[in-house]
């Protein structure tokens, strides 16, 4: 049995020029395995916490501290345990830091220890890192997730939102291929809408400027006009809508709510509770949407509920941040039934343990969970082989383009491959 030799831990940078970690988990039988961690830059007040340097280095984002903790501190407790100590590891880790918010050594530095590990005992057993983590999943709960069924993909083709030069409110407008679609099929017809909205927009002398997501970013006002030309695009491949593909939306709701309501750029007086609720009722009926998440504030419980109570039957009602609550997050959304689905983000968890505890209880309430990536990435692809292992209803990776969104996109490629095999 393969045992920890040391681990080695540099800064690189993420997708947005940000420091964030690369590890390296040495084995005493001469192997090694490296994996990089995407790190959060700017967190929900409940979201867990990179440990940043401070100062001036890297504007105060420097990660060295987190670097010599993993390649002295995690190495020192660590070596000489089997990588299929993996529950033992996780256990440690929570101990090691069983602060929130991961305040003490940061949600990366943990992660990528909890992950090291996982990917190497994939490694020592020879088999698939989707398959390990099925097994290992099963060898926790005592349930057997059958690997029968590929996770459906959200692309991101348009952004908008308050982190984007744009006046769109909505923060993300999805295409989604159908699940009838082998995912080879599926990733060529997002592949294919991709760049025809590109061809539509500048056929329209509209900016086909992109977002960190790789979404194009046009200069329009109207959420609905997004709907369109993201329709227009599909109907020009002589795609069927509500047939051959769907559409998504991430509201992003509370970045335009206040206490007067929903306040949205193409409207001079904010809506109501009740108006905003009567038009995104609209909205979904009208567009062939299949997947919402974040349509209300988390303040205005009344619009989720009366949402859930409507359209649950007929659409995935989806919360973000929901995870960062932990167990009693979760919890709310089953007992005061706010949505059907949850988006399930690696940050929000310091260990796979933790992440695999909110997995069952997906599972053992009807809740569809969502592997989604962060908005600063690394060109690796772990959460594919999660999101196929544990048998996650959709993904979202952002635009098909960008080497940190397509890198995942390709792994999934491969594991399309490797699932033909072991049948």
């Amino acid at each position: 049995m393969a045992s920890i030799k040391r681990f080695e831990a540099i800064e690189i940078l993420d997708s947005l020029g940000f420091p964030t970690l690369r590890g390296r988990l040495y084995l005493d039988n001469g192997d090694f395995v490296e994996l990089d961690i995407p790190s959060p830059v700017v967190s929900d007040p409940k979201e867990p916490v990179a440990l940043r340097d401070g100062g001036k280095r890297f504007l105060g984002y420097g990660m060295r501290r987190a670097a010599q903790i993993i390649t002295e501190g995690v190495t020192q407790k660590l070596k000489g345990v089997s990588v299929f100590k993996q529950k033992e590891i996780d256990l440690w880790l929570e101990k090691a830091d069983s602060t929130l918010r991961k305040e003490v050594l940061g949600v990366s530095t943990l992660l990528l220890v909890s992950l090291l590990v996982a990917k190497a005992a994939a490694k020592v057993k020879g088999e698939p890192l989707f398959k390990y983590i099925n097994e290992l999943y099963k060898s926790y709960f005592k349930e057997e997730i059958i690997l029968g069924s590929f996770p459906t993909i959200v692309i991101t083709l348009i952004n908008g939102g308050k982190h984007v030069n744009n006046p769109l409110d909505f923060k993300e407008f999805y295409l989604i291929p159908s699940s009838s679609y082998k995912f080879d099929q599926a990733l060529e017809i997002a592949m294919s809408s991709y760049h025809k909205l590109k061809e539509t927009l500048e056929y329209r002398n509209i900016s086909t400027s992109t977002a960190d997501l790789g979404g194009f970013s046009p200069n329009i006002y109207s959420n609905l006009d997004a709907l369109e030309l993201i329709t227009e695009s599909v109907l020009k491949l002589d795609l069927k809508p509500g047939v051959d593909v769907f559409l998504g939306v991430d509201v992003g709701a509370d970045d335009f709510y206040s206490s007067s309501g929903y306040k949205l750029s193409e409207n001079p007086q904010a809506k109501r509770a009740e108006e905003f609720y009567k038009y995104i009722a609209g909205f979904v009926k009208n567009y062939n949407v299949l997947y919402l998440e974040d349509i209300f504030s988390r303040k205005d419980t009344k619009n989720w509920k009366q949402f859930y109570q409507d359209f649950s039957e007929y659409y995935y009602v989806s919360l973000d941040h929901m995870e960062a609550f932990g167990k009693e997050g979760l919890e709310n959304l089953v007992k005061e039934k706010l949505g059907n689905a949850v988006v399930i983000k690696l940050l929000h968890y310091g260990n796979l343990l933790s992440l695999f505890k909110d997995i069952d209880f997906c599972r053992k309430n009807k809740i569809t969970y969502v592997f989604c990536q962060e908005v600063s990435e690394t060109n690796q692809s772990f959460i594919a082989d999660l999101a196929v292992g544990l048998q996650s209803g959709f993904v979202k990776f952002g635009a098909p383009v960008r080497g940190e969104r397509v890198v995942k996109y390709n792994r999934l490629l491969e594991i399309q491959k490797e699932l033909e095999n072991l049948k």
